[in-house]
Order: C-alpha cells, then sequence, then structure tokens
C-alpha cells in the first residue's frame, strides 16, 4: 500500500513539473505578430505614391520647392545663373537636413533644356514629407507629378504659387527664359509653372510672366 501511495505521488508530482515548464515557456503571440507584421510592411516599397518606408530609404531622392522667390536675373552668364539655381537648392537642403546634397533646379532655357540638365538622374522623388511625387524622370514628362511640388526642404508647405521653368510640360524647352535667366527688365519675360493640386500639365508649364517678379525653383536631388 505504501508503495502504490509513492507512486501515485510520483505520478502527481511530474504531470505538475510538466505543466509548469508548458506555462513558463508559452508567451503571448500578440507582440511577436505585432513586430513581424511591421517589419514586413517596412519591407516593401510604395505603390501608390504614399509616404515612404524604411525599405525605400536607400534608394529615393528628394524633390522640394525653394522657399526663397527670386527674380530672372540669377546670374550675368547662362551658365552661371543655371549653376546658381542648383546651388540655391543645394543650400536650402544642407541648411535643413544638416547634410550635403547634389540637386539640380528645374530651369531650361531655349538652348538648354531642362531634361538634359537632369544627366543620368531618373528617380524616383519623393517630398521631405515623404509623398512619392513620381517612379522616375519619364513618369514625370509624360504625367506630370503625382502630389504637387509644394513643400519646402524643411517640410513646410507652401501655398500655390508661381514657380520659374523655362520648360513646357514635357521637359522641351521653352521660349521665353528671362534672357537666360539673366534679365529682371520689365520687357523680359520668362517661362513659369504652377504648384495648384489641380494643375496637371501647368506644374511646369502656365505661360510667361515678367522676369521682375519674384518666382521659387523645384529642386531635384541628382
Amino acid at each position: 500500500m505504501a508503495k502504490s501511495r509513492l507512486a501515485s505521488r510520483g505520478v502527481i508530482g511530474l504531470l505538475f513539473a510538466a505543466t509548469s515548464c508548458v506555462s513558463f515557456s508559452s508567451a503571448p503571440d500578440g507582440p511577436a505578430d505585432s513586430i513581424d507584421g511591421g517589419a514586413a510592411s517596412r519591407e516593401g516599397g510604395p505603390e501608390d505614391g504614399s509616404a515612404v518606408t524604411e525599405g525605400d530609404a536607400a534608394r529615393q531622392k528628394i524633390v522640394f520647392i525653394l522657399t526663397a522667390q527670386v527674380s530672372g536675373a540669377l546670374a550675368t552668364t547662362a551658365d552661371a545663373a543655371l549653376r546658381k539655381a542648383d546651388t540655391l537648392c543645394e543650400q536650402e537642403f544642407a541648411q535643413a537636413s544638416g547634410r550635403q546634397g547634389s540637386f539640380v533646379a528645374w530651369l531650361g532655357t531655349k538652348t538648354l533644356s531642362v531634361l538634359l540638365r537632369f544627366g543620368t538622374s531618373r528617380g524616383p522623388w519623393y517630398l521631405p514629407s515623404g509623398e512619392r511625387v513620381t517612379r522616375g524622370l519619364d513618369d514625370l514628362i509624360m504625367k506630370g507629378p503625382e502630389v504637387p511640388i509644394f513643400v519646402t526642404a524643411s517640410g513646410t508647405r507652401l501655398a500655390p504659387d508661381a514657380v520659374w521653368t523655362g520648360s513646357k510640360e514635357d521637359g522641351s524647352s521653352a521660349v521665353e527664359d528671362c534672357r537666360e535667366w539673366t534679365s529682371a527688365q520689365f520687357d523680359a519675360f520668362g517661362w513659369y509653372g504652377d504648384t495648384r493640386p489641380d494643375a496637371g500639365g501647368q506644374w511646369s508649364s502656365v505661360d510667361k510672366r515678367k522676369c521682375d517678379m519674384p518666382s521659387h525653383l523645384y529642386c531635384f536631388e541628382r
């Protein structure tokens, strides 16, 4: 009888130990699922022009609107004027981000289209606030931006306004370019775009305006 009682106690002890081990090693599934789900959502790139994910961070390029407004007289020669426009973009980006970057202003002349100024840079480009503007340069000139380019390098959204471009909707050169961006005379005209949400192709090509009327610039990371 004593042996039978001892055997029963031994079995009960083993069952208790086994149950304790299972309870201790089990962990709630909720947090693990949340972490996995978050990682999965970060690995893919945006498919619909939404915010940037970490998976896109290595390949994303920034586009923004220059905070300052400038007249059509950027410099005394065409080459210097285009370099000045690019420099203004780079300076604003450096001030806002604390790092250096290479930028090209969406600005052309009658002898040098903005597309040629882009070289091999093809995007995609995103606003500093995270929204995708375009999948690439070809999409940009065929469809226009997916969202208006009205966010500055620091993330401030500006009211719709005029932007010097010197470029038609397809990136070809406009005739009016403030004498190759060297003049702010009352009788000189430059081609401009508009940042209205419903601008469509007019984002780059609205009409001509007097060169003494200050306008913004679009800045694209190379």
